[in-house]
């Protein structure tokens, strides 16, 4: 455990973990008030759910890439520093 903490702490896994944090929020935070105004104000976003609805997976599948980029840089970095 001690080398885990050793290569985590102070590296980019950490780094990586609050910056994609902060920017999920942010990005679910616009999407949702966007979906919300957009239904609430405009009859014609109904056909649009299905497009927000597969473009919600598409950002969760693009954050998890980016979180994970990071870390595989640091356990790559590891490997080459034994």
């Amino acid at each position: 455990m001690l080398g885990v903490n050793l290569y985590t702490h102070g590296t980019h896994i950490t780094a990586a973990h609050t910056i994609c944090t902060a920017i999920v929020i942010t990005i679910f935070l616009v999407l949702a008030t966007t979906f919300d105004i957009l239904l609430l104000n405009y009859v014609g976003a109904l056909p649009w759910t299905k497009f927000f609805d597969k473009s919600h997976c598409l950002v969760k599948i693009s954050i998890f890439i980016f979180w994970l980029s990071p870390i595989l840089a640091v356990v790559e970095k590891a490997k080459c520093q034994r």
